[in-house]
């Protein structure tokens, strides 16, 4: 299984308000499982337009997570 690990979170970023932080392994973003993710997959949906709700069920420390937050124009 493909395994998505978060190695940075921008300061005052949407994700770094969510909660997210390095060392997060990813399980599904928008219900869309790692098991049919690709790198891809979630560049695009990082990229998305402004706004868009992103859903994010994540691993720390061996116990579930789940956060969301909305995309932001940090520039």
């Amino acid at each position: 299984l493909p395994v998505f690990t978060v190695t940075n979170i921008r300061e005052n970023s949407p994700a770094f308000y969510a909660g997210l932080q390095e060392n997060d392994q990813i399980l599904s973003l928008n219900n869309n499982s790692n098991k049919t993710l690709e790198l891809n997959d979630i560049n695009l949906l990082l990229q998305s337009k402004e706004n868009k709700k992103i859903r994010v069920k994540y691993l720390r420390d061996g116990v579930e997570h789940e956060t969301s937050f909305e995309l932001k124009k940090l520039f």
